[in-house]
Order: C-alpha cells, then structure tokens, then sequence
C-alpha cells in the first residue's frame, strides 16, 4: 500500500482551489472530546510537537529533503509557527476547513516548485509530498505524539487516545487523503508508524542540518537556563535511534530523573509563551 501511496499526490489540489469538507463519517462528539483534551494538555502536546514530531521528520532523508528544499534551513521558527497555527486550527470539534484547504495549496505549490527545480527523480523518488508523506506526517501528530505523552507525564484514557487519533483522521480526509488507508484506531495506527519508521528513519545531511538550526533557534530564543535545557529535553522526549540520525550526541552523562519537572515545565510554558506572541489574532481563533 504504501509503495503505491509514494506516487500520488494531490490532483484536485494541483489542478486550483480545492473544496474542503467534513467527511461523513466525522463522530462529533468524538472530535470535541479530542478537542477537549488537547486543550486539557496543550503544553505537554506542544512539547513533543516542536521537540519531538518535528525533530523526527528530520531523521526521515525523504522529508528532510523536502524541507531543505523549500527553505526549512531559512526560518525554522516560521516552520513551527506555521505548525502551530495549522494545529490550533485543526485540533478543533469542527476542524477549519480554510486553514485545511490553505495547507493543501501550499502542499501544491511546494511540489510544482520541487519538480521543476530539477533535484528531484519522480522515477525513483515518486511524487514529492506524496500520500504517502502526508499520511507520515499524520502519524507523527497523532499516534507519535500520544507514543511520547508519556514520557512528559501524560498517559492519556483510552477514550483520549482513540478519540484524538479519530479526530487527525477527520483531518487526514480533509487533506486529501483516502479513507481506506487512514488507521482505524491507534492499534492499527500503531503499527503504521513502527512499519513508517522501518521504512524511513536514517541518517541524511540535511536532516542533521534541520535539526541544529531548529535547536540553535530554540536555544537562542529561550533565556538562560531553559535554551541549556533544549538538548537533554529532546533526549528525553525522542528514542536514541531518532536523536542519532539528527546527529544529537548521547548526553556524557545522565542524572537520575533529569530533565527536572521543573525544568520540563519551564520548557513547556517558554515554548508555548512563543507561539502566543507569535499567533495572530486570526490564528488563536481558529
């Protein structure tokens, strides 16, 4: 299936302006449940979004590539702001339907500008920001993310769990994706995303690149003691094999419990400070 997925892309997207819907299928009170416990544990989620989700798809060569080549190594933090205001808009009862169908044209005009600008072999890498690549990256902004809440403390109900994934599902459709390859719960998502990584997770230039202009922005961004604490919070957040394709070094020595909860926690409202100051209006009210 996914061999499949690598050579499609997004033709009503690619042909103009796109209608984007509800699919039927959307459960409401499900999706306002999800809603509800993000909004419940928005600092924790933010975390493994911009440390966590983020960094990961650096260590996808594919991914990397494609982020690189449409300035990722420019404005790292107008990546995560673009991230975050896409999140807000759609982790909501009734996803935004305008900020779906603004990803999807962006999506568009990202792969016309990849392959016309001769660097990439439709042959043997398939369509840049393919299906395939979509359905990754939803992945990684929910079953991923509901894989590392635990590490910052958050183990969420089972009811949490398959209500958010049903909810990044409902997004999934939104953004083009078809609905037989969207996981039926997180059991199913959960394979998905060991079988992706499998499949995807190495080393590559440009992911080691990403990351340390991702992390040098943090640390510049962040005052004192909160930039120092960046690195060990993505060691902690992340699994070794992800931190050594990005080319994070193994801590040279670990303290029992560290990161600090209150560092942790520092972390969290500094992060989520930025996005505030960063949103505009328009994007809060999403």
């Amino acid at each position: 299936m996914l061999d499949s997925l690598r050579h499609q892309g997004d033709p009503a997207a690619d042909d103009g302006p796109v209608t984007v819907a509800l699919p039927p299928w959307a459960n409401l009170d499900r999706t306002t449940h999800a809603a509800n416990f993000f909004a419940d544990n928005r600092l924790h989620i933010g975390m493994t979004l911009s440390l966590g989700s983020l960094i990961t798809c650096y260590a996808i060569p594919r991914g990397a590539r494609l982020l690189a080549a449409s300035g990722g190594l420019d404005a790292p933090l107008q990546r995560v702001h673009a991230t975050a205001a896409f999140v807000l808009a759609a982790v909501q009862p009734r996803p935004d339907v305008t900020a779906v169908a603004q990803v999807r044209h962006t999506h568009a005009r990202v792969r016309r500008a990849v392959l016309h600008s001769g660097h990439w072999n439709t042959e043997t890498d398939g369509v840049p920001l393919c299906q395939e690549d979509l359905l990754g990256a939803l992945m990684l902004f929910s079953a991923y993310v509901l894989h590392l809440l635990p590490r910052l403390g958050v183990h969420p109900t089972e009811r949490d769990t398959e209500d958010y994934l049903h909810l990044w599902c409902v997004v999934g459709s939104m953004l083009g994706l078809p609905d037989e390859v969207l996981p039926e719960d997180f059991a199913e998502a959960t394979r998905l995303c060991e079988l992706m990584q499998e499949r995807h997770i190495a080393p590559s230039d440009e992911g080691k690149a990403l990351t340390r202009t991702l992390i040098g922005s943090y640390q510049n961004m962040l005052p004192g003691v909160l930039g120092a604490a960046i690195l060990p919070a993505v060691r902690h957040v992340l699994p070794p094999r992800v931190t050594e394709c990005v080319g994070i070094a193994p801590a040279r020595w670990a303290a029992p419990g560290f990161p600090a909860r209150i560092r942790l926690r520092g972390l969290e409202h500094a992060l989520f400070d930025w996005f505030l100051r960063e949103l505009s209006p328009q994007d809060l009210a999403a």
